[in-house]
C-alpha cells in the first residue's frame, strides 16, 4: 500500500522512516494479505544504495525481518553498525555452507511459534552483473514450505513493490520464467549491473548444504 494509507498508529522511528521516504520521492506498495512468513526476493540489486533504501522501508513498515547481507557491507562504517542492527545476518566465506540449514530452522521455529518471519535475500549474490541467480531462495521457500515474495526496487519509478507472491514447485527453470515474466523490466539504480532472471551458472553459490 502506499506510505500515505500505511497505519498511523506505529512506532516514532516508523513515522520518521516515512517521512524520509515522502522526501526522497519513495513510494511503499507491499502488501503481502495475512502471509505471516515469506522468503522475499529483492530485485534489481546494482549498488549500496538498495540496503538504505530497505532499511528505510523495513522500518516504515515496522515489519520483523531478516535479511543476508555481504560480509564486506559490515566494514562500512555506521551503516554497517546499522544495518546488524535491523536484522541483517551476515553471509561470509567460512559461515556459507551451513546458511540454509540456518534459515530452515528458524522457519521452523517460527512455524511452531506461530511467529511472523520474513528473510529477505539478494539473489544476484552482488552489486554487478552475473549470468543469473543463486538458488539459494528457492531452496529456503520449497524446504521451509513459504512463499517468495518479490520486491521490485523500482529506481525509475522511485517505488518499491510487491510483483508477485509465488509458490515454488519441483521445476526450478519453471519457477525462474514464472519470476522473470512477474518482475517484467523493473529497473535498478544501475541497469546495466541487473543479472538476468534465470538459474545461475554453477546454480549455487554455497554447494549442496547452504543459500543466498
Amino acid at each position: 500500500m502506499p506510505i500515505s494509507q500505511l497505519d498511523p498508529e506505529t512506532s516514532k522511528r516508523a513515522r520518521w522512516a516515512r517521512r524520509m521516504l515522502r522526501r526522497l520521492g519513495w513510494e511503499v506498495h507491499f502488501d503481502v494479505g495475512g502471509i505471516r512468513r515469506g522468503v522475499v526476493t529483492l530485485y534489481p540489486h546494482t549498488c549500496y544504495t538498495d540496503y538504505v533504501v530497505l532499511m528505510l522501508v523495513l522500518v516504515a513498515l515496522d515489519m520483523p525481518v531478516s535479511f543476508l547481507m555481504e560480509g564486506r557491507i559490515t566494514r562500512l562504517p555506521v551503516i554497517g553498525r546499522w544495518l546488524r542492527k535491523m536484522g541483517g545476518i551476515v553471509v561470509t566465506q567460512e559461515n556459507r555452507h551451513a546458511m540454509v540449514g540456518e534459515l530452515l530452522a528458524r522457519f521452523a521455529a517460527a512455524r511452531q511459534s506461530d511467529a511472523r518471519l520474513w528473510v529477505v535475500m539478494f539473489p544476484e549474490g552482488g552489486r554487478r552483473e552475473a549470468n543469473g541467480w543463486f538458488d539459494g531462495f528457492y531452496r529456503v521457500a520449497q524446504g521451509a514450505d513459504v512463499p517468495v515474495i518479490l520486491a521490485a526496487l523500482d529506481y525509475e519509478r522511485h517505488a518499491l513493490e510487491v510483483a508477485g507472491i509465488l509458490h515454488m514447485g519441483d521445476n526450478l527453470d519453471a519457477e525462474f520464467k514464472r519470476i522473470a515474466d512477474a518482475y517484467g523490466a523493473v529497473k535498478g539504480f544501475r541497469p546495466r549491473h541487473a543479472s538476468p532472471v534465470q538459474p545461475r551458472t554453477p546454480v549455487s553459490f554455497w554447494d549442496s548444504n547452504g543459500a543466498t
